[in-house]
């Protein structure tokens, strides 16, 4: 069950859309009946988030009350700056009347060294610059959210695969070129369709009262040798003592937002397969 949501459909503004899941939630968005403006660098409509005024010039032509914020910044260009750009947009978006933030944050946030699904309680051990950098968007969204009685929420996201994942295995398995896979059971990912992460972007901004981190993911842990099974010669063999393991307890995002991934990465793979 979901909880309170607007009165009527949030107008969203999407923030860094030109990626895969920013087209995605774009195309998703008249199914769900939410108006949808998307803005980024290099869109036809442009935003960069390090000029607040350009920030304040979109915040008054839109007036959304819904931001999906999809950014990822450069952390080793010290001009880029993006927990403090995230800062200035969260202050900006809230002074301007915006009711709802939704951050993209991202499974990277739990590390990889463990053996059972994670759940948004678990400590966040991510190590990468990626991981931090995430960890400390979480934080400083909820703190300026806080601050200014602004409902918001993070999604972490897995491994996100579909139309325009260019860095995905499964996009590689079904479209190559072949990808290096290591032939191992040690090494467990959870693989969620772009559709189904679009899918929970636009029911968090329809729910003010779905706040905090939300694991978007399957929750179907998908081994490589699982991968190697249903993809004969679509590979190359990699190493094979590689162990990592991520994979999501998505109960919270199941029992706020209604929401379960549909599309299983394996079955995609076999249905390549079958076209040829």
């Amino acid at each position: 069950m979901t909880g309170a949501v607007y009165g009527a459909a949030p107008q969203v503004l999407v923030i860094g859309g030109s990626g895969p899941i920013g087209l995605a939630i774009s195309g998703a968005a008249a199914t769900h009946s939410t108006p949808v403006i998307s803005v980024s660098r290099s869109s036809r409509r442009r935003l960069d988030v390090a000029d607040p005024d350009s920030l304040r010039s979109v915040m008054r032509e839109v007036s959304p009350s819904a931001i999906i914020y999809l950014v990822r910044g450069d952390p080793s260009k010290a001009e880029v700056r993006p927990t403090e750009d995230l800062r200035h947009v969260v202050e900006i978006a809230a002074l301007a009347g915006t009711e709802r933030f939704v951050l993209a944050s991202s499974a990277a946030v739990y590390g990889d060294r463990h053996s059972e699904p994670r759940r948004e309680s678990d400590p966040l051990e991510g190590t990468s610059e990626y991981a931090r950098e995430k960890i400390r968007a979480e934080a400083v969204m909820t703190e300026v959210g806080e601050a200014h009685g602004m409902s918001t929420a993070s999604l972490r996201v897995f491994n996100v695969f579909g139309p325009g994942c260019r860095g995905s295995l499964i996009n590689a398995l079904i479209d190559g070129p072949p990808p290096r896979l290591a032939l191992t059971s040690r090494f467990v990912r959870d693989y969620v369709h772009v559709s189904d992460v679009a899918r929970a972007f636009l029911r968090a901004v329809g729910d003010v009262t779905a706040t905090g981190p939300m694991n978007i993911g399957s929750g179907r842990g998908i081994a490589n040798t699982d991968l190697a099974a249903v993809s004969p010669g679509a590979y190359l063999p990699g190493d094979d003592a590689v162990s990592s393991y991520s994979l999501a307890d998505p109960t919270r995002a199941g029992a706020l937002l209604g929401w379960a991934a549909t599309v299983d990465a394996v079955e995609c793979i076999r249905a390549a397969r079958v076209r040829g």
